[in-house]
């Protein structure tokens, strides 16, 4: 943002001329740019008469002050400018206005500068007008009729505003017209003079009221005076806290930017390190693959070998089923034999002794056998 007041490039330009008849309303159209957080804490109007600066006006608060010094009629124009109305050549000379600008704390001030005069006369190249007719009548622009065209002489400057010229012929008539006119004159500047009375009576009431309203000014003047210069020490005050403050802020920004240069360190050593780390990680992954690889050939065959020995379970478990039912058969075989063994003890008992010995020892053979048989028939159940 800039730091100075900047004016509008509709507004009056410094140490321009402003022209004005007696009279007449003359402005100073005076504006500045305002930025968004701009506050208007006064306008001041000055006028400087032989050397010396006079308030006119200020506007402060919303509120338009008129110093009863001035005399004039006087027109607040937004947002800086000024209307002046019915002015005399009194009031012909330079008038200056002062903007204050409160913006981010400071107090801003600038100034610009205009000269009210009134219109350039005419000045004519030689010291009389001469009339005389122009050899070439000149037609009417708006009948077309010709007419006769006459020059009164040669002007080095036509001056600021319109010179408006009559032409009369001098005869009797017009002496009668022109002494009719004297006396309208007359009486038209008796009138006029009274007016002047009644306006000059209604000036000094005026000028009684300006200088009430000029001794209220000035204490509000005082009091603005005042309220500025609390303005400026708290202006002061802050602006030293805003000092404090960015240093206090630098100081921050020196630490954070430490730290962040510190945290930049930190993250490219953690950056190598993952990338150190994502590189083991994928020669671990590169191995867990071959392994996993393996794994499933190894799956595979254990897979096939179950596949084996399921089937040869199966095969045992029919052999074991007929070894079951080949012990079955043996054992019914051997219950029939031990009742054929018990049988023939019984006829042991009534033979001889002889014959006993002998049936005994047969016996004890065919026990002997059956215990083996048993032992094999044991072995393979278990088996």
């Amino acid at each position: 943002a800039s730091a100075d007041i900047e004016w509008t490039t509709d507004s009056l330009p410094d140490g321009a001329t402003v022209k004005a008849c007696i009279g007449e309303t003359a402005e100073f159209p005076w504006a500045i740019s305002l930025q968004p957080d701009d506050t208007v804490v006064k306008v001041e109007w000055f006028t400087i008469k032989d050397g010396v600066e006079q308030v006119l006006a200020i506007s402060s608060g919303g509120h338009f002050f008129k110093s009863s010094a001035a005399g004039l009629k006087l027109v607040f124009l937004p947002n800086a400018g000024l209307r002046v109305s019915n002015h005399t050549w009194r009031d012909f000379g330079q008038y200056r206005v002062t903007v204050h600008v409160a913006r981010n704390g400071a107090l801003l001030s600038s100034s610009r500068a205009a000269v009210l005069s009134p219109p350039d006369a005419p000045v004519l190249a030689t010291e009389r007008l001469v009339a005389k007719l122009l050899p070439h009548p000149k037609p009417d622009v708006a009948t077309g009729e010709l007419q006769l065209q006459l020059s009164c002489g040669r002007f080095a400057n036509v001056g600021s505003r319109p010179v408006p010229i009559v032409w009369r012929q001098k005869t009797r008539e017009a002496d009668s017209e022109l002494k009719d006119s004297q006396t309208a004159l007359a009486s038209e500047v008796s009138d006029l003079r009274s007016e002047l009375e009644n306006h000059k009576q209604k000036t000094e009431e005026v000028d009684s009221e300006l200088k009430d309203s000029q001794t209220a000014i000035s204490s509000d003047v005082s009091d603005l005076r005042s309220e500025l210069e609390n303005h400026k020490q708290k202006t002061e005050e802050v602006d030293s806290d805003l000092k404090d403050s960015q240093k206090a802020i630098s100081s921050d920004v020196s630490d954070l930017r430490s730290e962040l240069e510190n945290h930049k360190q930190k993250t490219r050593e953690a950056d190598s390190e993952l990338k150190d780390s994502q590189t083991a990680l994928a020669s671990d992954v590169s191995d867990l693959r071959s392994e996993l690889e393996k794994q499933n050939v190894i799956d595979s065959s254990l897979q096939q070998q179950v596949t084996d020995l399921s089937a040869e379970n199966k095969e045992l478990k029919e052999k074991l089923k007929q070894q079951k039912d080949e012990f079955s058969s043996l054992k019914s075989q051997m219950d029939s034999q031990k009742a054929e063994v018990g049988s023939q003890k019984e006829r042991l008992d009534s033979l001889s002794d002889s014959v006993t010995e002998d049936l005994r020892s047969q016996v004890t053979k065919l026990a002997r056998q059956y215990d083996v048989l048993s032992s094999d028939v044991s072995k393979r159940s278990k088996a």
